[in-house]
This record gives C-alpha cells, sequence and structure tokens, in this order.
C-alpha cells in the first residue's frame, strides 16, 4: 500500500509547499527508535474499498482515508504523517480535477462562464505546461516598442490602449472565445464541437505587462508541451497584429512613419526585415499606360493629385488611407513593363500595392482604382493635347486614333453611374439653293480652322489615300466631283489648347465672342469632328462645280435646318460625326453649326457679289417685285427705291445684318448715335468717306467702285460728293446739278463700296479678312488627289476662289452706321477710331454754331448773374465762335478789342487791385474780391458828383522809415508813394473787405522788412514771393495768421500737392471720434498744428459741427531756407449722409529769407551743390509724405486700432461700441478692399456659425442666446474672453497667437438669427502680406496665411461654444441630481441618459486612487469578504454626508450614483451581476490633477469626500459583523 501511495505525483508548486511542511517540525519525539509503519485505511460512501475498487471508480463517490496513529493522546500529527498525509491529499485534488477537466472536455464548445470559471480553478492542480510571455507595444510618442510591465505617467494611457487593442484581437480571434475578463480559451479547428481535445488557457496579466499560456492534455506532458508551443505561435501572431494595428494607427494620425513598420530605403537588409512589423499585402492592381506617357511622370502626377492627401512626410511615395471599416492601409506605386498583347499601345503597367493588416474595402479595390484609371486617361489625353498644341500638323499614330476612339468606352466602364452618351451625329441640311457645295466646304474648314481651337486631323492613313476615292469629270467645261463619303480632308480635331495660326493659310484669326464663349464651355479635352457631305439618302454624292441657283435673302434660306428624310429628298446634307473624350459634346456640335452658318452665310454674300457684277441682279428684281404684291409700306417704297437705283444693295445690307447677329468673324458694324443738323451730313459723308478708303489705299488716285446715294422723303438719286472751298459739293450724277441740304431737310446718304461690277485690285488684297478660298495648308502634300483636283478647279473657275470687300455707309441725321464685310480687323479698329474723332469734331463745330448763333439772337439777355464770372467767360467764347471765316482777315491792331464791349465805360479814377503772384487761380480771386469792393464803394454814374464838388476823405498814410526814404531813388520813390497812397485810401468798406484790406496791409509790412526793391514793384516776382512766405510762415507759427491770408498765400505761391476726402464710418457720429481721427492722423503723419486761424470759425455753415484748422509739417530747415507742408482740414457735417466728412488740401512751401541769405558767406560752386542737396532732400521727403496720404487706409487702421484697444480694455474708448464699430468697418472695408490696400497693418474677416452645424440634442437646446449670453458673462476668465458692450451691442472679445500672429477675435448674435454667431477675426498682420501661403509640417499641401487664421479663429470659437454648451448642460446635470434632486416613482430612459450624460461631462477619477485603503475592499475578485454592496448603498443614505443614492440598473450591471452634498461631488458605482465592485470613481465639476502631496482646494475636497466614504463603508461593515455574530 506503501508503494501505491508513493505512485501518486505531486505538481511542482505543491512540492515546494509540502517541503516546508517536512522542515516545520524536524524533531522527532524518539530518535533513538525506529519510524513506525503508517497504514491506510479507504471508504467509499462509508464502505471499505480496496485500491483496484477506487481505481475501477465510474460515479462520483465520497472517498475518506485513515491513518494509523500509535500515540493516541497526541492532538498533533507527527511531522512523517504530516507530510505523507499532505502528499495523498494533493495526489487526490489532483486526481480529482483531472476528472472534473475530463467531465467538461466532453461538453464541447457550448461551454458556459461557470464552468469555465470552474475548469480555471481546477487547472492549477493538474499536470499541465506553462509558460509566460512578456508584452512591449509600440508607443507613438516615443516611437519605439515599449515593455508593457514598465507603466511611466507618461505612457500608461498609451499602454492601456495597447491592451485594450490586445483584447479586442483576441477577441476577434476565429480560435479563442473569452473565459472571463482578462483571460481567454484556445480551441483547435480540427477538433469536433462535441469533444475539446485538449484545455488551454491563455491569461493576460496587465498588472505584470505579460501573457501566460497553461495547457492541459489528457494524453501526457509532450502532448501538453507540444501545445504550448503551438499556443505560444498563436499568441506571437496576436502581440504582432496588435503593434501592426497600432504602428498603422500612428501612421495615419501622424503621417510619420516608423521604421518598424516600414524601413527607410538605405536601411532595408534582411536583418531589418525579420525585425520590422512590416505588413503583408493584401491587393494589387495593375493599371495600363499608354505610350504617350512616361512611367515616372505618371506615377508623380498620380501621387500628388490623386494620393497627395494621404501621403507620409518622412517616406518617399508610401501613403496612408482609412476606409469605411476603419481599417488602416499604406499603400505605393510601382512600374514594370507590360506582359499583354498591346504592348505597342500600353508598354507599361503601373502597379498599385496595398500593405495592411485587413483585407481592404471596396472603397480601395473598386473606386481608388477607377480614380488611378481615370486619372492615366487623362494624362494620356493631356499629352496628346500638349502635342498637338505645340505642332498642329502633327501626324497621330493609329494607337493615338485608337485610344481617343476607345476613351468614352473606357470612361464609362470605370464610371458606374454615368449617363448615357449625347448624340455624336448631326445631319443639317443645306438649303435648295445651294447646288455648289465644294466652295462652300472650302470656305467652312478654312473658318473653323482660324479659329486655333479645331484643326485639321493629321494621321498615319492621311498618306495612304488612294486617287481613285476623289474623282473629277470635265465634259464641256463642266466639272464633276465625286465626293466620298468620309474624306480626310474634311476631319478635324478639337484641342482645349489653342494652336498657332497657320499664315499660309489664314493669317487673321476667326474667333468671335461666342466662339470665346463656346471655347470656355467645352471644357479640356480633345474631339474628332468628321465632316461627310451626302445628296439626299446618298453617302456618296456628285457635284457639279459653279452650279447656280436663284438666291434668296430670307433668315430660313441663308440658314441650316435640321434634317427630315422625308422632306429634303433632293438637297445637300452635311453629316458632322464628333469622337468625343471629355470634352461637352453639345457645345462643340453648336461650335460646329454656328461656323456652318458663318461658312454659308459667306457663300450667300460671295454668290451675291458674283451675281451682281455679271448684271444678274435686276431679274431676281423683278422676282422679288412680283412676289411682294400690293403691301408697300413706306419702309418696302425705301428698299424699292434703293435697289432700282444700285440693284442688290436691300439684299446685301439683309445678309450682312443676318451675319452680324450670329455673328461672324468677317462681319463688322460700327453705329454711332446721335442728332446732327442737316447742313453737315454732306460734309460728314464725305470725311467719313476719304477715312474709309484711306484706310484701303495709302495712294491718293481716283478710286472706282464707290456709290453714293443721296435717300429723301421724295425719291432716291445717285450723286457725286467732292469738295470745294472747305465744303462739300453734292452734284446729281450725270446731270451736274448741285444739291443743298436745307436745315429742314431730313437727308440721309448711302455710301456702298464693293457692290458695282468694277473688280476690286490687288491693292486691296492685304486689307482682306479673308485673302482668297484657300483648300491647302502649308504642310500639306500638293501631290494629293484632292489638292490636284482643286488645282485644276481653280484654273477654270477663279472666280470661286476669290474674296471681296464691301463697305455700306449710312448717314443720317440720326446715327451712322457702318458695316463691312471682309475687312481687316485692324482696319475696323482704325475706322471705328477716326469716325469718332471726325464725329466728335462736328458734333463740337455744331455745338459752337448754335452757340454763336444763340449769341447772336440774345445777346442783350442773360441767365446769369451780373458778378457772375460766368457770364464773362460765356460771352468771351461766343464772341470767339462767331463769324469764324473773319478770323483770318487782317486787321490794324488799334482796332482790336480784348473782350466784350463794357456796358459802362470804365472810370478813369478807380482803383485797380494789385496782384499777388503769377498764380491764375489767385488772380481770379483777387480779380472778383476787387470787382466786389468796386460794385460796392464806387457810386454809379448818375450819382457820381461834378468835378471839384466832392471832396475825398483821406486818412493819414502810415507814417515811412525817413532813412530809406533817403536811400531810394526818384523813381522808385514816386511809385513807392503812389503804392501807399493807393493803399490809405478810404472808401466805405464792409467786413470782408476790411479783411482783404488788413490781409494786404499786413502782406505789405511783411515785405517792408525785405530788401526795398521788394516794395517798389507792381508786381511781385519769384524771389519776392519766397520771402513772404517765409516771413509769413514764421510770424504764424508764433502769432497766428487769418483765414483769408492763408489761404491766400497758398493759393499764390504754395505747390500744391493734392486733395482728398473721406466719408467717416457710419457709426462715429460724435465729434469727439472725428476729433481722435484727427489725432491719430497728426501721430501718423508727424504734422503739428499751428496757432489758431481766426475767421475758420466764422466761415458760412449750415451743419451742426465745422471745424477748419492748418496742419504743418517741417521738411527742411535751414539759416535761410524753410520747406514744409502745410494742409487744411476741414470735417464738415454732411446731413444727407449721416456723418462727418473728412477733408484736406496740402501745398508745399520752398521759403527764402533773402536778408540772412544775402549776408551768408558762400561760393558759386558750393551753393549750386548744396541747392542740388537740399532740393533732393526736399523731394524725397515730400513723395515720403504724399505716399502716407491714404485716407482708406488710415480710417481702416485707426478702426481697427480702436477695436483692438477695446478688446485689451472696453473702458479706454469712449466712442461707439465695438459691435457697431466692427460692422461699419466690415460695411465699408470688405475682403477684397482690404486685400487692394497698400501693405494693411490689420486684416479684419467676418464670418456667421450655427450652432445647430455642430451641436444637436440638449447641447443645442441650452444653448439658447440669452442662457449663453449670461454663462459667458459670468464665467469671462474660464474661456479668456473680454466682455465689451451691453445690451443688443454685447460682444465677447478673446486673442490668441496663430503662425506668430496675433489675432482677436469677436463673438456676437446675428441680426436676424437668434441661434446663429456673428464672429468677426481681426488679424494685426503690421504690414506683413498674409495673403501668400505656407506649409504645415506634416501637411502635403500649402495654406493661405490669411485662410489658416481664419480657419484656427473659427476653430477656436466652435470649440469654445462647444465647451460653453456642455459646462451649461453639466451645470444644469449637477443642479437636477444634487441639489434640486426629487426622486421620481420610476426612473426611466430619459433620467437614465441624462445620468449617462453627467458621466460624459464630468471629471471622473478612480477612488482607489484616493484612498488606497480601498483597494482590498472594492477589488475583491475572489469574494473572500462577502460584502453586499447593494445592502452597502441602501445604507449610505443614513450618513450625514451623503444626502441621496441613485440607483438603478442598466443591462447586466448595477449603478448606484451617490451624491456628496458638503463636498458637492459625486460617487459612482457599478456592480456586476454577480453583485462584486466593477468601477468605482469620484465625479468632479471641473479637471484638475490629483497629488498626494497636493494642497490644492480640488485635492483637499476629493480627499475628503473619498474619505467620508471609507469611513462609512468600515463602521458598515463593523456593525454588519456584530449582527452576524
Amino acid at each position: 500500500m506503501a508503494g501505491d501511495v508513493q505512485n501518486f505525483s505531486v505538481q511542482k508548486d505543491d512540492a515546494v509547499g509540502m517541503q516546508s511542511l517536512e522542515e516545520e517540525d524536524t524533531n522527532i519525539p524518539y530518535p533513538d527508535s525506529d519510524n513506525p509503519p503508517l497504514f491506510f485505511r479507504f471508504t467509499l460512501d462509508k464502505k471499505l474499498v480496496s485500491m483496484n475498487e477506487i481505481l475501477a471508480l465510474k460515479k462520483s463517490a465520497t472517498l475518506e482515508a485513515e491513518v494509523s496513529v500509535f500515540q493516541a493522546s497526541e492532538r498533533k500529527l507527527p511531522p512523517s504523517h504530516a507530510a505523507v498525509i499532505s502528499k495523498l491529499q494533493n495526489a487526490l485534488n489532483s486526481f480529482t480535477s483531472e476528472q472534473t477537466l475530463e467531465k467538461y472536455r466532453f461538453v464541447g464548445r457550448s461551454l458556459t462562464e461557470e464552468i469555465l470559471e470552474e475548469v480555471m480553478l481546477n487547472l492549477p492542480t493538474t499536470k499541465h505546461q506553462s509558460c509566460e510571455m512578456l508584452l512591449e507595444f509600440f508607443i507613438s510618442r516615443s516611437n519605439s516598442l515599449v515593455a508593457a510591465d514598465n507603466p511611466t505617467g507618461s505612457n500608461e494611457n498609451d499602454l492601456d490602449h495597447g491592451f485594450s487593442v490586445l483584447m479586442d484581437q483576441f477577441d476577434r480571434a476565429a480560435f479563442t472565445i473569452r473565459a472571463s475578463q482578462e483571460s481567454f480559451l484556445v480551441l483547435d479547428d480540427s477538433a469536433s464541437r462535441d469533444v475539446l481535445p485538449y484545455w488551454s488557457f491563455i491569461q493576460i496579466r496587465k498588472s505584470r505587462g505579460s501573457i501566460i499560456v497553461k495547457v492541459y492534455h489528457p494524453l501526457g506532458d509532450e502532448a501538453a508541451e507540444e501545445q504550448l508551443k503551438i499556443a505560444q505561435r498563436l499568441v506571437k501572431s496576436i502581440c504582432d497584429r496588435t503593434n501592426q494595428l497600432l504602428l498603422l494607427d500612428s501612421l495615419y494620425h501622424t503621417k510619420n512613419a516608423c521604421t518598424l513598420l516600414i524601413p527607410e530605403e538605405e536601411e532595408t537588409t534582411e536583418e531589418n526585415l525579420a525585425v520590422t512589423y512590416s505588413c503583408p499585402i493584401q491587393h494589387k492592381a495593375a493599371l495600363p499606360l499608354h505610350r504617350r506617357c512616361a512611367p515616372k511622370q505618371a506615377i508623380l502626377a498620380l501621387e500628388t493629385t490623386i494620393l497627395q492627401n494621404f501621403i507620409i512626410s518622412n517616406r518617399r511615395g508610401i501613403f496612408v488611407y482609412k476606409d469605411e471599416s476603419e481599417h488602416v492601409f499604406y499603400m505605393k506605386l510601382s512600374h514594370k513593363k507590360s506582359d499583354a498583347e498591346e504592348t505597342e499601345q500600353y508598354p507599361h503597367m503601373i502597379e498599385l500595392l496595398v500593405y495592411g493588416c485587413d483585407t481592404p474595402c471596396p472603397s480601395i479595390t473598386d473606386q481608388l482604382v477607377c480614380l488611378l484609371q481615370r486619372k492615366l486617361l487623362t494624362l494620356t489625353l493631356d499629352a496628346l493635347s500638349s502635342l498637338l498644341k505645340k505642332n498642329p500638323w502633327f501626324n497621330l499614330l493609329a494607337s493615338d486614333l485608337a485610344f481617343i476612339k476607345n476613351f468614352s468606352s473606357e470612361l464609362r466602364e470605370l464610371d458606374h453611374d454615368n449617363p448615357a452618351a449625347p448624340d455624336c451625329t448631326r445631319t443639317y441640311v443645306l438649303p435648295p439653293h445651294v447646288q455648289d457645295p465644294l466652295i462652300l466646304l472650302l470656305m467652312f474648314k478654312q473658318n473653323i480652322c482660324g479659329s486655333t481651337f479645331i484643326q485639321q486631323l493629321h494621321h498615319e492613313s492621311s498618306s495612304d489615300v488612294k486617287s481613285d476615292i476623289i474623282q473629277v469629270d470635265e465634259d464641256n467645261g463642266e466639272i464633276k466631283i465625286s465626293f466620298p463619303q468620309s474624306s480626310d480632308e474634311f476631319q478635324f480635331y478639337f484641342n482645349s489648347s489653342p494652336s498657332q495660326l497657320d499664315p499660309n493659310y489664314q493669317p487673321v484669326k476667326t474667333l468671335t465672342e461666342k466662339g470665346r464663349q463656346y471655347s470656355r464651355q467645352a471644357g479640356s479635352g480633345i474631339a474628332i469632328i468628321d465632316v461627310s457631305l451626302q445628296h439626299g439618302e446618298n453617302s456618296e454624292c456628285e457635284i457639279l462645280v459653279g452650279k447656280r441657283a436663284s438666291l434668296r435673302v430670307s433668315q430660313l434660306d441663308i440658314s441650316l435646318c435640321a434634317n427630315n428624310p422625308t422632306e429634303h429628298t433632293d438637297q445637300f446634307k452635311i453629316r458632322v460625326e464628333i469622337i468625343n473624350t471629355t470634352v461637352d459634346i453639345n457645345v462643340i456640335h453648336k461650335w460646329v453649326e454656328l461656323s456652318l452658318s458663318q461658312a454659308l452665310a459667306a457663300w450667300n454674300i460671295e454668290r451675291h457679289l458674283e451675281s451682281s457684277r455679271l448684271g444678274l441682279l435686276q431679274d431676281e428684281l423683278e422676282e422679288c417685285a412680283q412676289c411682294e404684291g400690293n403691301n408697300k409700306s413706306s419702309e418696302q417704297t425705301k428698299l424699292k427705291s434703293l435697289n432700282q437705283m444700285l440693284p442688290g444693295l436691300p439684299t446685301l445690307e439683309n445678309m450682312i445684318c443676318i451675319c452680324h447677329d450670329l455673328p461672324s468673324p468677317a462681319i463688322a458694324m460700327v453705329k454711332n448715335v446721335s442728332m446732327l443738323r442737316a447742313t453737315v451730313l454732306a460734309n460728314l459723308t464725305l470725311e467719313l468717306l476719304e477715312a474709309m478708303l484711306s484706310s484701303i489705299v495709302h495712294k491718293k488716285k481716283n478710286f472706282e467702285g464707290v456709290d453714293i446715294i443721296r435717300y429723301t422723303e421724295e425719291r432716291a438719286s445717285l450723286v457725286n460728293i467732292t469738295k470745294s472751298k472747305n465744303c462739300a459739293r453734292v452734284e446729281l450724277l450725270g446731270r451736274g446739278k448741285v444739291l443743298r441740304d436745307k436745315p429742314t431737310d431730313s437727308p440721309e446718304y448711302i455710301v456702298v463700296f464693293g457692290l458695282s461690277g468694277v473688280s476690286q485690285t490687288s491693292d486691296i488684297g492685304g486689307h482682306l479678312f479673308f485673302k482668297q478660298v484657300c483648300y491647302q495648308t502649308s504642310t500639306q502634300q500638293e501631290t494629293s488627289a484632292f489638292s490636284q483636283a482643286l488645282s485644276r478647279i481653280k484654273k477654270s473657275h477663279p472666280s470661286l476662289f476669290q474674296r471681296h470687300l464691301v463697305f455700306i455707309l449710312r448717314v443720317s441725321r440720326s446715327a451712322r452706321i457702318l458695316m463691312a464685310y471682309n475687312a481687316n480687323p485692324q482696319i475696323i479698329s482704325k475706322l471705328e477710331l477716326r469716325f469718332k474723332e471726325i464725329e466728335l469734331a462736328m458734333a463740337k463745330a455744331d455745338e459752337r454754331c448754335r452757340g454763336a448763333l444763340q449769341s447772336r439772337c440774345l445777346r442783350h439777355i442773360s441767365f446769369l448773374p451780373k458778378d457772375s464770372s460766368k457770364q464773362q467767360t460765356a460771352t468771351n467764347e461766343a464772341s470767339t465762335d462767331t463769324a469764324p471765316n473773319k478770323l483770318n482777315e487782317k486787321k490794324p491792331a488799334k482796332d482790336v478789342k480784348r473782350g466784350p464791349t463794357r456796358r459802362i465805360p470804365r472810370p478813369t479814377s478807380m482803383l485797380r487791385p494789385k496782384l499777388i503772384g503769377k498764380s491764375v487761380e489767385g488772380a481770379a480771386m483777387q480779380a472778383v474780391a476787387a470787382n466786389r469792393l468796386r460794385a460796392s464803394s464806387r457810386p454809379s454814374i448818375a450819382q457820381r458828383p461834378a468835378s471839384g464838388t466832392g471832396k475825398k476823405k483821406v486818412v493819414a498814410a502810415p507814417q515811412r522809415d525817413k532813412i530809406k526814404d533817403k536811400n531810394l531813388a526818384g523813381s522808385h520813390k514816386k511809385r513807392r508813394n503812389s503804392i501807399t497812397k493807393d493803399a490809405a485810401s478810404t472808401v466805405r468798406i464792409s467786413a470782408p473787405q476790411a479783411s482783404l484790406l488788413k490781409t494786404y496791409r499786413a502782406f505789405f509790412s511783411l515785405l517792408r522788412e525785405g530788401p526795398e526793391f521788394f516794395t517798389s514793384q507792381h508786381r511781385l516776382n519769384q524771389s519776392a514771393l519766397q520771402h513772404l512766405s517765409h516771413m509769413f510762415l514764421m510770424s504764424a507759427k508764433e502769432k497766428g495768421s487769418t483765414l483769408t491770408s492763408t489761404r491766400l498765400l497758398c493759393t499764390c505761391y504754395g505747390n500744391s500737392l493734392g486733395a482728398g476726402c473721406i466719408q467717416q464710418l457710419q457709426c462715429d457720429s460724435e465729434v469727439t471720434s472725428a476729433n481722435k481721427f484727427v489725432d491719430y492722423l497728426m501721430k501718423r503723419w508727424g504734422t503739428k498744428m499751428i496757432n489758431p486761424v481766426s475767421g475758420a470759425e466764422d466761415l458760412p455753415n449750415n451743419s451742426r459741427h465745422s471745424q477748419l484748422l492748418y496742419l504743418r509739417k517741417d521738411l527742411l530747415t535751414s539759416a535761410s531756407r524753410r520747406a514744409l507742408i502745410l494742409m487744411e482740414v476741414s470735417m464738415p457735417w454732411d446731413s444727407f449722409r449721416n456723418s462727418f466728412i473728412f477733408s484736406y488740401r496740402a501745398w508745399l512751401f520752398n521759403s527764402m529769407d533773402k536778408t540772412k541769405y544775402d549776408k551768408l558767406p558762400r561760393k558759386h560752386f558750393a551753393s549750386l551743390g548744396s541747392i542740388e542737396r537740399e532740393a533732393a532732400v526736399i523731394e524725397a521727403a515730400t513723395l515720403d509724405f504724399i505716399g502716407q496720404l491714404n485716407l482708406e487706409k488710415e480710417l481702416f487702421h485707426f478702426a481697427c486700432l480702436r477695436i483692438t484697444r477695446m478688446a485689451r480694455d472696453a473702458s479706454q474708448e469712449n466712442g461707439p461700441a465695438a459691435l457697431p464699430l466692427l460692422k461699419s468697418v466690415m460695411a465699408r472695408y470688405c475682403t477684397e478692399s482690404q486685400a487692394k490696400l497698400s501693405s494693411p497693418g490689420y486684416r479684419l474677416q467676418r464670418r456667421f456659425l450655427s450652432p445647430s452645424s455642430f451641436l444637436d440634442g440638449p447641447l443645442l437646446d441650452g444653448s439658447k442666446k440669452a442662457t449663453l449670453v449670461e454663462h459667458l458673462l459670468s464665467n469671462c476668465q474660464m474661456y479668456n474672453l473680454t466682455c465689451i458692450g451691453s445690451g443688443d451691442g454685447t460682444c465677447f472679445a478673446g486673442k490668441m497667437k496663430v503662425v506668430g500672429l496675433l489675432v482677436y477675435y469677436f463673438i456676437a448674435w446675428h441680426d436676424s438669427v437668434d441661434s446663429a454667431l456673428d464672429v468677426f477675426v481681426l488679424c494685426v498682420t503690421k504690414g506683413q502680406c498674409i495673403d501668400t501661403y505656407i506649409t504645415k509640417e506634416g501637411l502635403p499641401y500649402a495654406e493661405r496665411i490669411l485662410d489658416v487664421v481664419l480657419y484656427s479663429a473659427m476653430t477656436t470659437v466652435q470649440e469654445m461654444t462647444v465647451n460653453a454648451a456642455k459646462n451649461i448642460r453639466k451645470l444644469h446635470l449637477w443642479r437636477i441630481f444634487g441639489e434640486d434632486y426629487s426622486p421620481p416613482l420610476v426612473l426611466g430612459s430619459t433620467l437614465i441618459g441624462r445620468i449617462a450624460e453627467l458621466r460624459a461631462f464630468s471629471y471622473s477619477l478612480d477612488i482607489v486612487l484616493i484612498d488606497s485603503r480601498l483597494e482590498t475592499l472594492l477589488c475583491d475578485e475572489l469574494n473572500e469578504l462577502q460584502l453586499s454592496w447593494r445592502d452597502a448603498f441602501s445604507a449610505i443614505t443614513r450618513s450625514v454626508p451623503f444626502s441621496h443614492c441613485i440607483t438603478y440598473d442598466e443591462g447586466e450591471t448595477s449603478n448606484y450614483i451617490v451624491y456628496c452634498k458638503e463636498k458637492d461631488m459625486f460617487l459612482d458605482f457599478v456592480l456586476d451581476q454577480h453583485g462584486r465592485m466593477q468601477s468605482a470613481r469620484m465625479l468632479a465639476r471641473e479637471q484638475f490633477l490629483y497629488d498626494e502631496n497636493s494642497n490644492t482646494t480640488e485635492t483637499i475636497t476629493a480627499r475628503r469626500a473619498v474619505q467620508e466614504f471609507t469611513l462609512f463603508l468600515l463602521h458598515w461593515m463593523w456593525i454588519d459583523c456584530e449582527i452576524s455574530f
């Protein structure tokens, strides 16, 4: 039996424990005696059994073992008995566990959690194999693998994320099922679902950072060890996949590749590949590449367009993408030679390789591949387009044509939702009178190829044309051409990139405005246009060259019409087939139809001109007269009369008008509308005709082919106009009778050139739009059959290939119209300009004649006031314009009178004003002042007293300096005395006259201080003016000046630098704002205000406020020279605009003190150099100051400066509120206007933001305007905002830094939509250009700085709004579940949802981190303490610190929310279905950093709240234990 007992095996761990038991008591009670034997007895269910019966046991039973003891008095077994009994017990437990595992192994895969838990408890006591595998996770922050058993504060969250990904991968694995929260059972796919071949468990130890694998196999240790190796490989694959997913996730978010995932090119070796976590290829796609595209350039184009948004910054040619299943892949492109049969067309293949851990979705396998294929098609198309643009006569290969023809079908295969292609073929029916369409087709070809967008197609097959395709038959002078169904001569291609013109084929571009519109609407790409000719229903047709039918002129007869097989059986048809790629085929059809219509109209005009030369229009005239019948209106009578004088003229005009409406490139029309006198029409017609003919032929000679018709209401007649004595002479043709146009007549002159039978000379050929009908390009071979046939036709019928020039000029009283056909555009532009000049000159002459006539008739009547200077000016102009023929007559000088005759003779003793300076404005102003002075002071002639009867009142003149009088010469003294006498003569003067006299005396006193010759002159020269301005500015700086003197000096001497004005903002209606703007400008311009100018306040003004002041800026100051800028600034109130108007005028003064200048010692050459330097300095300073006079920019800067001050401190500004100021600035300066300012220091933008675009549900409901305003007002510091304004003008301002720029953002509410935010973004640029582009690190594209600033500010506002909405919602939830909580009868889903919101918005912290004592109580996985948490939370409300507890069940968990009223915090507990604690957290309102050593208010409050719960829990456990025991 002892041997049988010895056969029981013991687990290694248990053996160690048994060894300690043996060593525990080694003192044998009887050391000298031998060990006594041990006897065992076993019973099964109280029945004595043997070992064989135990081994043969087949059902559950109770086994008892009894051992013999020789000392019964001792209660404790001897050590020898204890060791054997322990081994026996372990062996029995192992046997029992193995039997349990064997029993559950036959349950199969339908295991429950209870069974798995029991199996995991019995597995350690059996014979099993186990191993521990250390975990490593990739951490994005460190860009390396980090051991999971070494967490730190920085990577703890990243390790938690790695564990969660690992658990998720084990959950998704097909060979594992979850056994517990951190354990998984490994399944064998080869085994059946009813029986498990072995037990294998994977346990994830998060605390130790490792995975433990345990395997029990019923076949023994060898089989268990083999399965353990298999399980290790499976675990390693899951761990590798986890790190691959972490690497892919980091790659997607950072756009930076780690060497563990994608090795660098220079570091790619076999050793590196062995240790990396590179992903396998999940998908391959081969894309054919056309021969016109180089592989490297194609790959580069794909990478920079389609794949640009997915580029990785540190790996070239690698791209990352996340599909709709949230799987991340990285891709790359490569090229290889094609293995397909069509290697000539597609010699290379572009290969797309997709790497990842999962199978890619259709967004990669289908959509991305289709985008790449589509891009390759467009690249090939662009290459062909570029090739044809450089060389429009390039011979395309057969592969190129095949690509263009198959492009649409391939594109439709790629675009599954692409609609059906439009009709590619259209047929147009030519009018019945077109019997020879050959020339028409040639004209169409020449017209459409001249547009530069559509050219003739050249390809390989064009050189292999057989000679029998086009057959030419000649019979008795008639030529017949058998036209093929499709000819290469009429195959064209459209290219979105225009080409150069062939100067030998068509030197002038035929593109019209509608053609340019079509070129923009057609889009990019290439289209092949195949034009063929049909007759009736026959595909091939014969053309009789030169066949002619009667010509009609209506809109329908010279226009194309749609094909109707039943009606147009005997007419020629033009079939147009378009092979499209990516262009708009409907636009191309419209373009071709327009070109056909233009060619048809030109063909009709040429045939009409040919009929006119042949004299065939008279017959058609009679036919038209018969068709009209008796319906004779005035217009028809006029047309009939004109047609009789010049057959075919109305028809030609009608055709030209129809062509102009198309439009046609060869048709031009110039029209001027204005009323003229009938007597000038002949002269105007002659001048216009001369201008027209001189533009065609530069040499003066008799010109033939010009017909002139004079039409009146009576009849039309052919006339001849010649020039006779500077006027036009109109004679009837053939009679010699002279016709004169009366003022009451209404004649119309019609000049026609090109319609008569006279052939046009070769001199005109250089001025034609189309010189001739060309049929061969410069690169076309002359040996082609079609060219040879056309050459023979041109020799026999040269008139068919001729193009002619036509002018029709209509001159009437109301309008002048010039219609031109086939004239060069340069001639048309010159004629248009010349016609305008002639009409303008004629209109001015007519106006002068009318003025002279009015002056002669109304010379004693004047509509102007007597003191108006306009009356004298108008009279002078009238006198100079009358009788122009008399101006050239010579008269004696004594008879010449200047100006009009005065009604009142000039008095001999009248005081004449002495003008100061040479300025015209100053002289005019002084003359007006002198006139007013004379009018108010001198009596009229009738009131004057007789000679000697009256006496003058003389006021004593100012006393002169006797010393200076002696030095003056006699003549100078007399002149000076006369000036003094005139100045001292007294008259009755008013206040303005006294001011003028005062100014005169002040100027005279300043002149007296200079050299004596200043006061001895009647006129002041430049030197005297310099001295006067110098002395005046010095006295004004010290004593001030008068308004009259300041303005007079500025007008007479100052050099005007310009003037400007600007309207203030609408919100600046206060005087203080206008004054602040002036102060701002003074600081910006560096000017100073001179002493108050007397008289400025007395200006006539009806506004509520007006201010006039003078500013000065010193440029140069020396001993004798002073250069400065004087500015007159006014700010009147405009009642119409309800705002102030700031205006200024600036003058430059360069004055000199002659008294000091003459005394200074100087050298001649040194003086010249210093003068030049001073002039250069003054010029540079003046130009710099003029550059600063930008009122728009200064007003914008001033407003933005005020806004920034309000944002910093709202109490600094006393003007308008910030919100009205912002709106006014944006109303005045939009984004485009700000961009036009030169180097603006600020940029202001405005956007509207709707919270409904990023908020929903309760967050949106709680973000009403009133609630949000109240919340922001009370929490401005929380959001770093400043409140500006009040009431409806309330807004909030914040500031931030974006790309090194200071940015202010202002948040207000929309005027009409309360829920929308009105956001203003003000960027302080300091003159830096923010319209440039920058590239952020990690981004593959560039962004404009202005857009980056706006995006950052709007993102900040949006985040602030979201945080405010969350805080508002959190305060609301905190209030309803905290202080204001009232327990409902039933806790519905609404309240449960609100509790979930409370958890989401609050800051949660594990309470075990706060009080470590709770770890033993809360983390009791084995339930050793047997705590009833439900009873504990039922009793928690009895504790004083906790006011209430909210309880509800959600799924298999129970939730308990306990509110700590004193600390204003929640304790959140979640129990699982077994009543064990699943999570225990503390919820706080605001986030804070908890630290055991911290003494912050939040930390102390949290610590006390958790301590209250700990004390309650210990107290409750103590009471529960007392009750239990």
